[in-house]
């Protein structure tokens, strides 16, 4: 057993947990964790990794921003932001725990964008032109979607 210390109206009190399921817990959370970063994805994901190993981008353009609620407009951590290219080929990245995201190392052109996330509906941004040695800010809201679903047996 673990026990941890749990605070209930300004008073401490201490929760007992099994260790399996604190086990558990903690390895789902760090899954969870390696995948907003980045780190687990089945696309080049760009954005926290060069945040932290900056690369030499001259010549190449870059596109960041923050992906938000449309609503209340609270930061979405674990959104896709990807580029669109020929089927097959896609390169993005995924928002962070404040929202933010960056892709770069792109040549100079006309791409397209698309932004999506469980629960929310995906956004498309089209005809963004992108020049060498550019920095875009492309900031994107995505709207709450109604899930519905059937009851299952």
């Amino acid at each position: 057993m673990v026990q941890l210390p749990v605070r209930h109206d300004k008073q401490w009190s201490i929760l007992k947990v099994n260790n399996i399921k604190i086990t558990y817990f903690l390895l789902v959370l760090s899954l969870f964790s390696l995948h907003c970063a980045g780190l687990i994805h089945n696309k080049q994901s760009q954005g926290n990794i060069h945040a932290i190993y900056p690369m030499d981008n001259e010549g190449y353009a870059t596109v960041v921003g923050q992906v938000t609620n449309a609503r209340t407009g609270e930061p979405l951590l674990c959104v896709e932001v990807i580029v669109k290219f020929p089927p097959g080929l896609a390169i993005g990245s995924t928002s962070g725990l404040f929202g933010y995201y960056s892709i770069m190392k792109l040549t100079p052109g006309r791409y397209n964008f698309e932004a999506n996330v469980i629960g929310y509906s995906a956004a498309d941004i089209t005809d963004i032109d992108l020049n060498e040695n550019q920095i875009l800010v492309l900031d994107i809201q995505l709207a709450e979607a109604k899930l519905l679903g059937e009851e299952v047996w």
